[in-house]
């Protein structure tokens, strides 16, 4: 452990100090920036962020500096390591809660133990210290039926949704108890069903019936599709040919090897 929990909690209550080119200055909590400042610093306008932000000593510090921009980048590493508040935490949530206020203020009470949104603004982040960082972890467990998740969701559109569905997903979503053993009696269900299709079908069809794949879920591994190979010469002499007569096969063609 690196201490990130006691540099945080120190840094709700306290200015840190960081280095600015040759000297430093102060940086008060991050619940003390006006709005203006806080969306300064993610449009990435330090000098704004500065006069913002800063108080007046420390800003008149970065006015007689004037810090060239790496200057700027290793003042930020500071302060982000010293307050354990990423940036890229901070603009994320930031886009969340301008975008979701009402549906994220809703399922932190609902998911999350009450917690209440207003204490990002409070003094000390209120009386359950929450932080950008922590409102982050907070946001990332929310389940897919919460109200955020399913306003984003909503907001991609059906071209989106369907192209996301398209790929294999990286991981998987959280599966509880209940969920494994739905999706077991799923596989059941498929199974008998596949079953009684094998009986009943024509036998010269049964090879056309095909089981269905297992429920994705954690714990399986779930089969992909075989590439596809390149096509032999004979089956590109033989498309070759049905594209110059129309789709024709050549003659004496009977799905066999006869070479064209």
């Amino acid at each position: 452990m690196d201490g990130w929990a006691a540099r945080e909690a120190w840094a709700v209550d306290h200015p840190v100090t960081v280095p600015c080119g040759p000297a430093t200055v102060d940086v008060p909590p991050i619940w003390q920036w006006p709005e203006q400042a806080l969306l300064a610093i993610l449009a990435e306008d330090y000098e704004a962020w500065a006069a913002l932000a800063l108080t007046r000593a420390s800003y008149a510090t970065w006015t007689r500096i004037d810090p060239t921009l790496d200057e700027v980048d290793d003042l930020l590493d500071a302060w982000e390591y010293a307050t354990a508040q990423p940036l890229d935490d901070v603009t994320r949530m930031w886009h969340a809660v301008d975008r979701h206020r009402g549906e994220l203020e809703s399922d932190l009470i609902r998911w999350c133990h009450g917690q209440d949104l207003r204490h990002l603004w409070e003094p000390g982040h209120g009386t359950s210290r929450l932080t950008w960082r922590r409102l982050a972890v907070l946001y990332d467990g929310l389940p897919p039926e919460s109200l955020t998740k399913t306003a984003q969701t909503n907001a991609l559109g059906e071209a989106e949704l369907a192209r996301l569905a398209k790929g294999d997903r990286p991981g998987f979503a959280p599966f509880s108890h209940t969920d494994m053993l739905i999706a077991e009696l799923i596989d059941a269900v498929n199974s008998v069903t596949y079953v009684l299709r094998l009986a009943n079908v024509d036998p010269k069809k049964r090879q056309q019936v095909k089981p269905a794949e297992p429920v994705h879920r954690p714990g399986l591994v779930r089969k992909r599709r075989p590439r596809v190979g390149a096509a032999s010469p004979i089956a590109r002499r033989v498309l070759a040919y049905m594209r110059e007569h129309n789709g024709a096969l050549p003659e004496g063609w009977r799905n066999s090897d006869t070479p064209v």
